[in-house]
């Protein structure tokens, strides 16, 4: 019986590792990683553009709202036409600074992507059209050409976190905030008095609009964490077990996206929770933990930023073995050597 047992589970194993473990070419690796940030980014930046059109639309409907008479769906007595009119108009006037910051990191992210996929979509067809290029890509230590289009993939995406990633997802969360009105008073549920009352949207777009963004540049941060460790998993062998070298990198995906999402998470803990108490059950836990926890990296981080370039000469004195990273400025570019990257 446990001879069978062993018996299966070696063959389960073996078609496992077949399935697995299955030779890819380069040219075939380099296509999937094209098509995974292709999507993953140009989900984000579509987000973005619906988000805007909604802050657009929005605004320019409130802002002629306010010159006419209108009624809002939570509605407080206390409160006079006046004081409501002023209320409504101090909203839109915080919803076209949203609305015009969040254009700006639109047009800032949406033109880095396509230079970034101007620079990607003519590699990606050399990679399958180039002779010189197919020859060399099936050798154990990649060429220069592949250490090159990897470093320039893995800076934009790096500056694209920074500079798009990291604003969009603070800025969805102000947004969310805005939602929800101030003193009772915000354009998604106010209406001119000659139309009826819209119906309770506060919930739902925060709902919609938090998971958009955050589930969108979450899985994006995580694929931008591990495919850089990912190429170098298995030298000198390059591996071809895929599914072991993810899971050996899946780590450093998840701190990179555990950065990414402590701005918006601090956020959410300091503006949207107190502004809107009723949304601390579904997501108070989630930001607490990810504000305290990624805090702790980023100050881990800036220190030790500080520390090596404020003592660099003497860290390199004490670990020799930090040599490695430098290289010298006398070798010349002809010289260097390819570097070892695995697909």
């Amino acid at each position: 019986m446990c001879d069978r047992a062993c018996e299966l589970m070696i063959s389960c194993c073996s078609v496992v590792c077949k399935v697995c473990c299955r030779y890819m070419s380069a040219k075939v690796a380099f296509l999937i990683q094209f098509l995974v940030y292709g999507i993953f980014q140009g989900f984000n930046v579509a987000t973005d553009a619906a988000l805007f059109v909604e802050l657009f639309k929005t605004q320019r409907r409130c802002s002629n709202m306010t010159s006419s008479p209108f009624h809002c769906t939570s509605f407080t007595p206390g409160n006079s036409s006046s004081t409501l009119k002023k209320l409504l108009e101090d909203h839109v006037d915080t919803l076209e600074v949203l609305e015009y910051s969040m254009m700006l990191v639109m047009g800032v992210g949406a033109a880095i992507y396509i230079v970034h996929m101007i620079i990607l979509i003519p590699n990606l067809c050399k990679n399958f059209h180039d002779p010189d290029i197919a020859l060399e890509v099936e050798g154990k230590v990649a060429p220069r050409y592949y250490q090159n289009i990897t470093i320039t993939h893995c800076m934009f995406m790096v500056l694209e976190s920074i500079i798009h990633d990291i604003p969009a997802s603070c800025l969805a969360m102000e947004i969310s905030v805005h939602f929800w009105g101030k003193n009772d008073v915000n354009c998604w549920e106010c209406s001119p008095i000659t139309e009826p009352l819209p119906k309770e949207q506060s919930l739902s777009n925060t709902k919609l609009w938090l998971a958009l963004m955050i589930t969108g540049i979450g899985l994006l941060a995580l694929y931008k964490g591990l495919m850089p460790l990912y190429f170098w998993v298995g030298n000198p062998f390059c591996w071809s077990c895929y599914f072991l070298r993810f899971f050996m990198v899946m780590p450093a995906g998840f701190i990179y996206a555990l950065l990414i999402l402590t701005p918006c998470m601090g956020v959410a803990a300091l503006r949207v929770i107190p502004a809107v108490p009723s949304l601390k059950d579904e997501i108070g836990g989630t930001a607490d933990t990810f504000w305290s926890i990624g805090l702790v990296f980023w100050v881990l981080i800036f220190i030790c930023f500080i520390t090596y370039f404020c003592c660099k000469r003497t860290i390199m004195d004490l670990c020799p073995c930090l040599a490695w990273c430098e290289e010298p400025k006398s070798r010349n570019k002809e010289e260097k050597k390819a570097g070892c990257i695995c697909f």
